[in-house]
């Protein structure tokens, strides 16, 4: 029995789809077997030197690490420790290309800081305002929170700042950035507050401050999430100094000059330092799925699991 001409061509393009497909699996298993050394300048760029314990004293990096640790720690021990897990985590996820779990979580209990309803989230018009309708509930939330604060202004004191970033895997732990956000707004809320107690050259003053943590902060920067949520942080304080100035009308009268200081804060800063790490991130991703001689091959006879089969098409 013949086949008819469609079944035919189907039965060509079927064919040819298979060598296709056969051809470029050989290409690829000949690449991976005949892949060329790093160029130096890639091999500097995967390249991680740990900084001196001199180093972590005076960046504020470090501090921020540790903001959220117990009360009774110092922060700076506990950032310390926090990076010290990062870097193990990081040479073990070099070494063996995935990481189950991160330890860096271990380095300290974390618990979380709920923020609402003091927040003044994006859908209210007036900052200013809602801080005053929860008063109370912001005292009691900076009483609780008194030391995270403390830790969080004395970066406006570090010598430097500036994020150290290791990690290229995505189960490698992130650096707690609810709390250093969180005191961030505290410190605005209770700024609000001293404002309306009529405390004017205090609240500038600590606004000030914030704004010199967030402006550090967004020049040490060295990923995008850092830029980004340093900006966010002087962006909500920018919102409450804008509706301020409708309630306390002095303001504008009296200390124009440090109000256009604080506006400045978030001028615009250059990403590439950020950009350059995203490129480092990207290099040091790939560099772990070169796969070895036996994932160019796999018996899928003795192919027990998914799993074993989804990681060999993955590599």
């Amino acid at each position: 029995m013949s086949l008819a001409p469609q079944a035919k061509r189907a039965l060509r393009i079927a064919l040819w789809a298979i060598f296709s497909m056969a051809l470029v699996a050989g290409i690829g298993i000949w690449w991976i077997a005949h892949d060329e050394p790093l160029l130096p300048e890639v091999e500097a760029a995967l390249r991680f030197d740990p900084p001196t314990p001199e180093v972590m004293r005076d960046n504020g990096y470090f501090t921020m690490l540790g903001l959220g640790a117990p009360p009774e720690e110092d922060a700076l021990a506990a950032g310390q420790r926090f990076f010290a897990a990062q870097v193990k985590d990081y040479e073990e996820y070099q070494r063996a290309g995935n990481l189950e779990k991160s330890s860096a979580y271990d380095a300290f209990p974390h618990q979380s800081i709920i923020m609402e309803p003091i927040r003044c989230d994006a859908t209210a018009d007036d900052c200013y305002a809602h801080y005053l309708e929860n008063a109370q509930a912001i005292k009691d939330k900076l009483a609780g929170q008194k030391v995270l604060v403390e830790r969080y202004l004395s970066l406006r004191d570090k010598p430097d700042y500036e994020e150290i970033n290791q990690s290229p895997c995505a189960a490698c732990a992130l650096p707690y950035f609810s709390y250093v956000a969180a005191a961030s707004e505290l410190t605005t809320m209770r700024a609000a507050l001293l404002l309306n107690d009529g405390h004017v050259d205090e609240a500038l003053t600590l606004l000030e401050t914030n704004a010199k943590i967030h402006r550090k902060m967004m020049e040490g920067a060295r990923t995008l999430v850092g830029a980004m949520i340093a900006l966010a942080m002087d962006m909500r304080q920018q919102r409450l100094i804008s509706s301020a100035l409708r309630h306390v009308p002095a303001l504008s009268a009296d200390h124009a000059q440090r109000l256009d200081a604080l506006v400045q804060s978030s001028a615009p800063v250059p990403l590439t330092a950020a950009l350059e790490y995203e490129m480092k991130f990207q290099l040091a991703f790939f560099s772990t799925l070169q796969p070895t001689a036996d994932v160019i091959s796999l018996d899928l006879e003795h192919a027990d699991t998914e799993r074993e089969l989804g990681s060999w098409l993955q590599n």
